[in-house]
């Protein structure tokens, strides 16, 4: 069964499309339409998903950090009831927070130019709110690579987290991992966690632990804010560059 996912703009819709197995999510295109003119981007939708003969629709929902719903949100809400009226296919709304952000870094890391990234950043978009959905209904029966952790929280419930970034401290000669899990409740903030934790013989992420000292929690802010304004700043790194 193949999957679609949807990141829509005003102007320009993310596309990507999972593997007949619904593993893997791959992108296809950033479509651009006019401003506004949805109905051009229900067209294009209408003729992949019968090319491709497409099953589910998974569409990126903005909503805003503390859960509410924006005027992108009641955008994204019309866009999807127009697909499963005009297209007799079901479209699940997936909460995208952080999903640009995610997108941005994946293109960063692979040094691609604030000019190239403009041109495929929709589509990437696509491709992370789709793994996200994938990740969620098959996580259980596959094994984790590093991209993702199991966490188990206080009610003994385990659940699937994404990776962020991690760092080593050497004034507390610990390593740290920043990580979100990959479904937060509609109405609930989305949240982004930090453990230390223990590296494996591989190198890969072992047993987490908490971080209680007040001290550490300061140096772990300064360290994400750091992060997030480096990732602001990447832009205007690639304008000096060129």
């Amino acid at each position: 069964m193949k999957i679609l996912g949807l990141d829509l703009g005003s102007k320009t819709l993310g596309i990507a499309i999972s593997d007949a197995l619904g593993l893997t999510a791959q992108g296809i295109e950033t479509y651009n339409f006019n401003e506004n003119q949805y109905n051009d981007a229900i067209k294009r939708v209408r003729d992949i998903t019968q090319n491709e003969k497409i099953e589910k629709i998974i569409l990126g929902y903005p909503k805003n950090m503390n859960g509410t719903i924006g005027e992108r949100g009641k955008i994204s809400e019309n866009f999807g009831k127009k697909l499963e009226e005009e297209l007799d296919i079901k479209v699940i709304l997936w909460d995208e927070r952080m999903s640009t952000l995610q997108a941005e870094k994946i293109l960063i890391d692979a040094n691609m130019s604030r000019q190239k990234r403009k041109k495929v950043i929709d589509k990437m978009a696509a491709v992370v709110i789709l793994q996200s959905y994938l990740n969620s209904i098959k996580w259980g029966e596959r094994k984790m690579d590093e991209n993702y952790l199991r966490v188990v929280d206080e009610e003994e419930n385990e659940i699937l987290c994404e990776i962020l970034f991690t760092f080593d401290s050497d004034e507390f000669e610990k390593s740290y991992v920043f990580y979100i899990p990959v479904e937060t409740p509609e109405d609930e903030e989305i949240e982004v966690l930090c453990s230390a934790y223990k590296a494996e013989e591989d190198g890969s992420i072992g047993q987490l632990s908490p971080v209680e000292n007040d001290e550490e929690w300061e140096m772990i802010e300064e360290v994400f804010n750091t992060y997030m304004s480096n990732m602001e700043d990447e832009d205007f790194d690639d304008d000096e560059k060129e």
